[in-house]
C-alpha cells in the first residue's frame, strides 16, 4: 500500500462522518464551484477552505496545522469561524474530496485537545495566533 492510499486515522474517519458531501478527486473543481454558489444563494456569501490531509495524519495533527490559518482568513474576510454555516471546509483525503461544516471541523479540535464544547469560543483567538503550535495550548 502507498502512502497516498494509506486509510486515514481512525480519529480523521471520525470527522469525515460529518461530512455532508463527498466527491471522487477528479470532479472536485467542479464541485467546490457548485458549494460556493450554493453559499452564495442560500446566505450571500461564503467560504469554502480547502484543506489536503496528509496520508495517515491524525485528526490532532490535522486541526494544529489548519486551526489558526482557517480562523486568520476566516477573520480576514469578516466571517465568524466558529459554527457558522457559511464557512465549509473542502477536506481532501487520499483520492476524495469531503465537504465538512466548520461547526464539526472546530467541535473535531476541541475533543482532539480533550476540551469541552463550551470552551470552544475561549480559544478562538489563541487559534488565529498560532497556540496550537506551541505547547502552552
Amino acid at each position: 500500500m502507498t502512502a497516498a492510499a494509506l486509510p486515514p486515522s481512525a480519529s480523521l474517519q471520525a470527522l469525515l462522518e460529518a461530512a455532508y458531501y463527498s466527491v471522487p478527486g477528479p470532479e472536485a473543481t467542479p464541485a467546490i464551484a457548485a458549494e460556493r454558489g450554493r453559499l452564495f444563494d442560500v446566505y450571500g456569501g461564503g467560504i469554502v477552505y480547502e484543506v489536503v490531509a496528509r496520508p495517515g495524519e491524525r485528526l490532532a495533527d490535522l486541526c494544529r496545522r489548519v486551526a489558526g490559518r482557517l480562523v486568520y482568513f476566516a477573520r480576514a474576510k469578516r466571517f465568524k469561524a466558529l459554527g457558522t454555516p457559511e464557512i465549509t471546509i473542502a477536506l481532501f483525503v487520499g483520492d476524495q474530496l469531503h465537504f465538512v461544516p466548520s461547526s464539526a471541523f472546530f467541535f473535531a479540535l476541541i475533543a482532539s485537545h480533550g476540551l469541552a464544547p463550551d470552551v470552544l469560543a475561549d480559544h478562538v483567538d489563541d487559534w488565529a495566533q498560532g497556540a496550537l503550535d506551541r505547547a502552552d495550548f
